[in-house]
């Protein structure tokens, strides 16, 4: 039917997009604004909360995610993550297990086939668990909540689900919720 094929079709597209961005946005800075970053030293930090890349990627793995979890899209989720991962059979064949850099199995990392199948891998397996713009966190005291601001002094600005009200809490008092939890806590809310 059409709509069975629109959803093929946007199941390959998010897959297709998060492989794009998984290949090509390795290294891009975390989310600050452009300002502070011209005001800071030129010296190079860790940083501790996701990166841009990883933010986007981390909601398209969560999209699909929760995708997952309706009986009327796993079938093509789960088809479309079986075609990729026997596809490492192919890319492997022929190739010495021991010794092996990736690059020799990866010599061209932008092709669709390899972004098509990191992007099977992180909907496994997740990108990056840090602290994110719009990630969900579990304070102490105030409970979960969503992450609406960063600032580049480590302070976080959450927005409780129980107190309806914006509270800036420190970076040290915050735990990331993973995506997989994510989809649990849509379902206890709805």
């Amino acid at each position: 039917t059409e709509r069975s094929r629109d959803m093929k079709f946007l199941v390959e597209k998010l897959f297709g997009f998060l492989g794009s961005l998984l290949t090509t946005c390795s290294s891009d800075i975390p989310l600050l604004r452009e300002s502070t970053l011209r005001r800071r030293k030129a010296r190079p930090q860790a940083s501790l909360t996701a990166t841009h890349s990883s933010t986007l990627a981390e909601e398209i793995v969560a999209l699909l995610r929760t995708l997952h979890s309706l009986s009327q899209w796993s079938g093509l989720i789960n088809k479309y993550i079986n075609s990729q991962l026997t596809s490492i059979t192919h890319i492997f064949a022929g190739k010495e297990s021991e010794g092996a850099a990736l690059e020799d199995c990866f010599p061209d990392s932008e092709t669709p086939e390899v972004g098509g199948l990191m992007a099977v891998l992180a909907v496994i397996g997740g990108i990056d668990s840090r602290l994110r713009l719009g990630g969900q966190v579990v304070h102490d005291e105030f409970g979960e909540g969503t992450v609406t601001r960063i600032t580049p002094k480590g302070k976080i600005t959450v927005q409780f689900y129980d107190m309806r009200t914006c509270r800036v809490c420190p970076f040290s008092q915050l735990k990331p919720v993973s995506a997989l939890s994510d989809v649990r806590i849509l379902k206890t809310r709805n």
